[in-house]
């Protein structure tokens, strides 16, 4: 497997004939773990030569749009602070990529305005994490889940609700091992299910904005800096990847 350079880099290069990169210490920390998965560069610079997909922050891999689509003018700048997200308004600008989930797995990812994650082939074996609208009440702007047959509510829900200006980081932690299924809203876990069979069949891919609870969907939010990891993360671990979501909730 091929690695980019990008990541083992610390400070910003600056020789004029390089483009330059910022990579901050939370990333470095970030890309020592093992098990990553997925890694997209969801920003601007980090379209496919097509802009079809949004080139793997560690590999050569694309992730790419679910109907294959140019998303170049999927980008923009909003929120408190204002900073680039990616957005959509169909279900083939969602980004896809395959993702093993046979022993667990772990997503982190930075959204305002509202979330979905979740598998997006088939309503079968599905998994996701949605928002409710952010005009009903009282529920408006939470989280609920559902994951190898364990599903919450929206009132289970025990975040700070998402909103149309805020960045909030979201991280999601699955043990097939141990049968329990985490969330946890801006470095505070909002949500605890556990008694998942270790058997559990759970689609093997990670969407970010597109879900299938009977067929495509989306949840038309803003969204930075996703992460998926092949395996549920340590507590440490946790740390480390939430500190680099903190830092994309600021600049």
């Amino acid at each position: 497997m091929m690695f980019r350079q990008i990541v083992q880099l610390q400070g910003t290069v600056t020789n004029t004939n390089l483009p330059d990169w910022d990579v901050t210490d939370a990333e470095i920390a970030v890309a020592q773990l093992a098990d990553i998965a997925v890694w997209p560069a969801m920003a601007s610079w980090g379209l496919t030569d097509e802009a079809t997909g949004l080139l793997d922050r560690l590999t050569d891999a694309a992730c790419l749009a679910n109907g294959a689509t140019a998303i170049g003018a999927r980008f923009a700048l909003g929120g408190t602070p204002s900073l680039e997200g990616y957005t959509l308004n169909n279900v083939n600008q969602g980004i896809i990529a395959p993702l093993d989930t046979s022993k667990g797995f772990t997503i982190g990812i930075v959204a305002r305005g509202g979330f979905a994650i979740g598998s997006y082939s088939s309503p079968a074996n599905t998994w996701w994490v949605i928002h409710d609208n952010l005009d009903a009440s009282p529920t408006k702007g939470k989280l609920r889940l559902s994951v190898g047959g364990i599903s919450s509510a929206f009132a289970d829900y025990a975040g700070a609700p998402l909103n149309l200006t805020d960045w909030h980081y979201i991280m999601l932690i699955v043990d097939k091992t141990a049968g329990t299924i985490r969330m946890r809203h801006n470095g505070v876990e909002v949500l605890l299910r556990s008694g998942m069979a270790p058997a559990a069949n759970i689609l093997a891919e990670f969407g970010i904005g597109i879900y299938n609870t009977g067929s495509q969907a989306i949840r038309a939010a803003f969204y930075r800096s996703p992460i998926a990891f092949s395996r549920p993360l340590s507590v440490a671990e946790i740390l480390t990847v939430e500190a680099m979501l903190l830092e994309k909730t600021l600049g």
